[in-house]
């Protein structure tokens, strides 16, 4: 017996069909919009976060676990200083800046200067300091100085083949006694490959 479709039921199952999709449409933009909001609204949070706060300060004081300074950061007058400590509160580092002049000095544990480096407008010099024993090497516009004081002051310049040069304080041995004896910090000794001497002066 043949199946007879009654008039107007092909229309319903469309409009249900057009409906079924509609409702998918509408769910999906429902998902994209709620992640859009979520999305503006950590936009807007982030926004409103608190912004990176400036501290200002005439100066600085770090202090370790047992309230001990160990660094301090301000101005001197015109220059603006770091000053770094050990654990018995003695000055190790020190750095200051001013007008056409930065220095760096390096402290013992008798607070004495061991070591500095000082940069001006027309020179850069170096200076060590031992106990006993001192050298200040200076280059400036024009000039260039290196200035030794000790016991022993000298100044050695070799080549790969052995041959050496020293300027200054030298210890030499006189070959047939096997006596050793220091040259004044005036004297020039040229040395060959085997350290005997070739000629000094005086």
């Amino acid at each position: 017996m043949e199946r007879r479709t009654e008039p107007g039921t092909s229309e319903l199952t469309a409009v249900v069909n057009r409906l079924e999709k509609l409702e998918k449409q509408n769910r999906r933009f429902k998902q994209i919009g709620a992640l859009a909001l979520i999305l503006l609204g950590s936009v807007f949070l982030m926004g409103q976060a608190s912004p990176p706060r400036t501290v200002e300060a005439s100066e600085f004081v770090l202090r370790d676990a047992d309230g001990r300074m160990r660094a301090w950061l301000g101005t001197q007058g015109d220059a603006t200083a770091l000053a770094l400590y050990d654990k018995n509160g003695l000055r190790q580092i020190g750095l200051s800046t001013e007008a056409n002049t930065s220095d760096l000095y390096f402290y013992d544990k008798d607070g004495l200067v061991r070591a500095g480096l000082v940069i001006t407008a027309d020179a850069v010099w170096l200076e060590m300091h031992s106990t006993d024993a001192k050298a200040f090497f200076e280059v400036g516009r024009g000039h260039t100085r290196l200035d030794m004081d000790g016991e022993s002051v000298s100044v050695f310049l070799a080549d790969k083949a052995g041959f050496e040069a020293a300027v200054g304080t030298a210890n030499l041995t006189t070959p047939p006694t096997g006596e050793t004896h220091k040259t004044s910090a005036a004297s020039v000794v040229l040395f060959d490959k085997d350290k005997k001497v070739l000629w000094k002066a005086p």
